[in-house]
């Protein structure tokens, strides 16, 4: 029998699964589309038997002529059966299969009697196969033994809505529709009049052409889209009843609806890409179906504004989003984390304006948002206005590389593409170039006519300052668009960093040298406000994330807004941005939106909308097509390619599920990664995007993955699931407080009655949702800091110090050091600036003469080193301590410890199931069995009343 198994497990390998059929019956007819709903499956339309030329067939799908059946095809290599018309129908029928848009076969016109005609399609390249019946009316055609064949790898075919049936639907649910009206995704930018006015902002309200709408507006919340005011957009229609809302905010956090955490999965009926189906009743969503918000608000325009264009851009929102002004419909747009730009010239009137806005809370775009935090909505970051001239810099791109390859220290090429919008004849743009971060006169200059509205300037610069996580150096850029006549039209600024980001030889280079992104994982969330954050809170985790020695953070699971990269490229952050790309919860089922072909667009908008928005930020190092999508795909090849034509200057993370130019992957035991390290064969470098999940009192074995990751060239960092726990604060009744207590609680999933829901998985941070730090931080700290320090000859005092730094010197920091014995300091002292370059060693040597090792036997003795700041900057005063190291003195022979050796005098003796120890005036007795102290006796009196037994037991984590 044995050799039987070895045969079938042979053959079972050399053919997996040959030939695996799935016939079309078999599948959810439920989702196809047909003339008059006239489907039938194993029967004919009449409920008898299927007989086609005289012959019975017990398989079948039966569909009147008009009939049009989708299925995705998934893994299936080829579509195989014979097509006939029923017996009892009259007239004849024509049948076709599409593979997408294109004609497979058609089986020509087959009358009633005809002997079946068979077909053998090859499905290669194909995403759905429809099967299409066309004929007299009430002919009945059969598809007979239709089926895929596979060979059982991969998602199996499933049916599918006919994408001809969403242009009925409104745009929510049409996944083919996701943006109507709104403008292409650009560069984030602010106009201001004069070069000197755009050198001196500092921020994008600081222009004369920026009106901020964000304040209390006029508010109605309903459960159900057929309940929203459908009149409420309309100038005549009165508001004056409604509440007031904060914008930006979410609006289950202002009283409206129900917060709901969800980890992996939908919390509404799963049934792509409608939303509207009725869920189990438990579900929050059997009652607030579809949340829909609708804000009102008035503004007047500045009279200067008067000749120039004006656009209404919305920083977030979530899901989807009608807009109106004055009555009239300007556009919609799902995306919110992308957000969405509207040119609301042709809508203004002088005066008082009215701007409406309704925000659904689901639409077919949340089948792409199902990432793991709170589900929420509203508008919920900026609303501004914004003015700028009809001939405008519509968009811009602005790269930097060193002309010599390899020769970071010489000079480099600042490349500015531009687009101009409604060009004159004999325009111009000018760049000018001034440092930002420090101070210095203009270090370039360069004017370029425009060419078809189109601008290219390439300007060499002399060994820049270059812009690091470690430096953060910037520069600001004006570009200025003039009109023939030298007049200024506009001035645009933008910070840029000189910086090169390349892969070389399995390792990702900054500025040519292979950097370990030491990172964490940030969600936008605010324990108040939720996806509000408002800009000192952001400042708040940059700084916070930088004492913590943390350098690279990764957006999870979206784009962030826009002003968390202005930080990043100011407080020195490595940034890996993170396209609103999540479809985990339809993880192996091939209607996942980055399977079928009608979100296809809507996905690959969400790709290069987050590329077009966020490109000139330097610090965004890696591009992410998405979180844990799960699924094998084209569309990632697509999306790859796609955004490698656009941005080729940046490396992209994918997981899995395509090309990709960094291996990426979660979780990855520590021995994995000890094995990708030594694996030789590897051709990307590995960084974790997730490890080391922080939830509860511990970040795992952090030690244990950076030995490892310091130990390999191709390993080069991993970011910490995250940064700070999603709780949310809300108040403790007040029949439960107790004195001097808070009197709040964090709230996680489930507390706010919302369902489905997974629980307190949402506060899994380094930090608590205040941002208040917890004890595994000194881990995260001491692993990713920048200096270390280790014994070489302690009796004589000497150390090396150890340079982990990529481009920072020693000397920017003072080394101070201290010698303790059991707390208490014996000796203390400064070696002032070392002058360590970075990726560098070097041995120091301290005075011994006041250790009192031989005179005092203490507990604990060894040295302590602290590197702290030289001067002030961004994110921590002059002091600061950046790293620090402890020395321990050996006290102890560790031969002696190891052996075990008794007092003198005393004895051990194994009497069956005990161990007896005497010595002195004692004896004890030690159970073998259970570890219990069962006896113990001091001068002949018995000490204990019962068996001492061992109780071993830690404090509880939660992961």
């Amino acid at each position: 029998m044995k050799y039987f198994w070895l045969v079938f497990t042979f053959f079972s390998l050399l053919f997996p699964l040959m030939g695996e059929e799935i016939l079309i019956s078999q599948l959810d007819t439920l989702r196809m589309a047909s003339a008059g709903d006239s489907i039938a499956v194993g029967r004919t339309l009449a409920g008898a038997e299927i007989k086609v030329a005289g012959r019975v067939y017990p398989e079948g799908v039966a569909a009147l002529a008009g009939s049009d059946l989708c299925f995705l095809r998934g893994a299936a290599a080829r579509l195989q059966g014979a097509v006939g018309v029923i017996d009892t129908s009259p007239g004849g029928a024509m049948f076709k299969i599409y593979g997408d848009a294109n004609v497979l076969w058609t089986s020509g016109g087959v009358a009633m009697g005809a002997t079946p005609r068979s077909f053998d399609l090859d499905l290669s390249g194909v995403a759905m196969v429809r099967l299409v019946v066309e004929g007299d009316p009430d002919t009945a055609g059969c598809w007979l033994k239709t089926a895929f064949v596979s060979h059982g790898n991969g998602i199996k075919p499933q049916a599918v809505y006919n994408p001809a049936t969403y242009e009925s639907l409104p745009e929510w649910e049409n996944p083919r529709v996701f943006r109507v009206g709104a403008e292409p995704s650009t560069a984030t930018m602010m106009v201001y009049d004069s070069p000197k006015q755009a050198r001196k902002a500092t921020s994008r309200a600081s222009s004369p052409w920026f009106m901020s709408l964000d304040g209390g507006w006029k508010f109605d919340w309903v459960e159900h889209p057929d309940k929203r005011k459908r009149d409420f957009c309309q100038n005549w229609y009165s508001a004056e009843r409604w509440d007031e809302i904060n914008v930006p905010g979410c609006v289950e956090l202002q009283g409206y609806g129900t917060a709901l955490y969800k980890n992996i999965g939908y919390y509404f009926k799963v049934d792509p890409p409608y939303v509207m189906g009725e869920p189990d009743e438990k579900y929050t969503t059997f009652k607030e179906r579809n949340a829909v918000s609708s804000y009102r608000r008035s503004f007047v325009l500045p009279k200067a504004w008067a000749g120039r264009r004006i656009y209404l851009r919305f920083d977030g929102f979530a899901s989807a989003m009608y807009v109106w002004v004055n009555g009239q419909r300007v556009g919609y747009a799902e995306d919110g984390r992308q957000g969405a730009t509207f040119d609301i010239t042709p809508c203004l009137i002088q005066g008082q304006n009215l701007l409406a806005v309704a925000v659904y809370r689901l639409c077919d775009g949340s089948y792409m948002e199902d990432q793991d935090f709170w589900r929420l909505s509203g508008l919920y970051r900026p609303v501004y206005l914004w003015a700028v001239p009809q001939s405008h810099i519509k968009d811009y791109f602005v790269r930097t590389l060193p002309v010599a390859t390899g020769d970071y220290a010489g000079r480099w090429n600042l490349k500015v593409t531009a687009e101009i919008q409604d060009a004159v004849d004999e325009m111009s743009v000018e760049a000018e170039l001034y440092p930002h971060s420090f101070k210095g006169r203009r270090v370039a200059r360069d004017t370029a006519a425009l060419v078809n509205g189109r601008v290219e300037l390439n300007i060499g610069v002399d060994t820049p300052q270059l812009w690091s996580a470690e430096g953060p150096n910037l520069y600001t850029l004006i570009l200025t668009l003039k009109d023939k006549k030298g007049r200024v039209v506009e001035s645009i600024p933008q910070k840029v960093g000189f910086r090169a980001v390349e892969l070389v030889n399995t390792q990702i280079l900054v500025n040519g040298q292979a950097v370990l992104f030491k990172g964490v994982n940030r969600h936008e969330m605010d324990p108040d406000h939720g996806y509000t954050v408002s800009y000192a809170s952001m400042v708040e985790d940059a700084r916070l994330m930088k004492q913590l020695n943390i350098n690279a953070v990764r957006c999870s699971h979206y784009p962030n807004d826009p002003r968390w990269y202005d930080l990043c490229d100011e407080y020195g952050l490595y940034v890996i941005d993170e396209a609103n790309l999540e479809t985990h919860g339809l993880a192996g089922d091939v209607r996942n939106p980055v399977i079928d072909p009608a979100f296809r667009a809507a996905a690959l908008d969400r790709e290069l909308g987050m590329v077009e928005r966020d490109k000139n930020h330097p610090s965004i190092v890696m591009w992410s097509l998405g979180n844990e999508n799960n699924v094998d795909s084209d569309f990632f090849e697509q999306a790859y390619n796609l955004v490698r034509a656009r941005d080729p200057g940046r490396p992209i993370l994918n997981q899995g599920n395509g090309p990709a130019d960094i291996g990426d992957q979660m979780y990855m035991p520590v021995a994995a990664l000890e094995a990708y390290g030594q694996d030789i064969s590897k051709t990307v470098p590995a960084i974790l995007c997730e490890y080391s999940h922080a939830m509860g009192n511990s970040s795992g074995n952090l030690s244990d993955y950076w030995a490892v990751i310091n130990r390999h060239a191709n390993l080069q960092g991993a970011f910490i699931w995250a940064f700070a726990d999603q709780g949310l604060r809300q108040p403790i009744p007040p029949v439960n407080l107790r004195h001097g207590e808070p009197d709040y609680f964090w709230a996680y999933g489930g507390d706010f009655g919302d369902y489905p829901n997974d629980s307190n998985f949402c506060c899994n941070g380094l930090v608590q949702p205040d941002r208040r730090i917890t004890p595994q931080v000194a881990e995260v700290r001491y692993c990713y800091q920048g200096a270390f320090v280790e014994p070489v000859d302690l009796r004589k005092g000497r150390f090396l110090v150890q340079n982990a730094f990529f481009f920072t010197n020693l000397k920017e920091f003072e080394c101070l050091w201290r010698y303790e014995e059991d707390g208490e300091v014996i000796s203390r002292g400064s070696l002032g600036e070392l002058d360590l370059p970075p990726r560098c060693q070097m041995e120091i040597t301290l005075p011994v003469d006041l250790i009192r090792l031989e005179v005092v036997q203490p507990k604990v003795a060894g040295w302590n080193f602290e590197f702290v700041l030289r001067r002030a900057c961004a994110w921590a005063p002059k002091g600061f301590s950046v790293s620090s190291d402890q020395v321990l003195f050996p006290l102890e022979d560790p031969a002696t410890v190891r052996t075990g050796a008794l007092v003198p005098g005393a004895t051990l003796e194994e009497r069956g199931d005990t161990i007896v120890a005497t010595g002195g005036n004692y004896t004890a007795v030690v159970s073998k069995v259970n570890g219990a102290l069962i006896a113990w006796q001091v001068d002949g009196v018995e000490q204990l009343m019962t068996p001492l037994e061992p109780e071993f037991w830690r404090a509880p984590t939660d992961k």
